[in-house]
């Protein structure tokens, strides 16, 4: 059974933790994770929260 809280997360309507926030290097944008999933998150100008793509490619860190 699925947890209601990753429901949120399947309609992309993430939510970072205040600890996890930070400023990218190129400015003002903000990046996370998502409290509930782990996903890579960045606000958009909308001020929503998007979901980036993987951090790594498929070979992971080592490769």
């Amino acid at each position: 059974m699925i947890d209601a809280r990753l429901l949120f997360c399947l309609i992309e309507r993430h939510r970072p933790p205040i600890i996890s926030v930070s400023r990218r290097k190129r400015g003002g944008d903000l990046s996370a994770l998502c409290d509930r999933c782990g996903t890579p998150i960045e606000r958009s100008r909308s001020g929503r929260w998007l979901a980036l793509g993987p951090i790594y490619e498929e070979g992971g860190p080592a490769s």
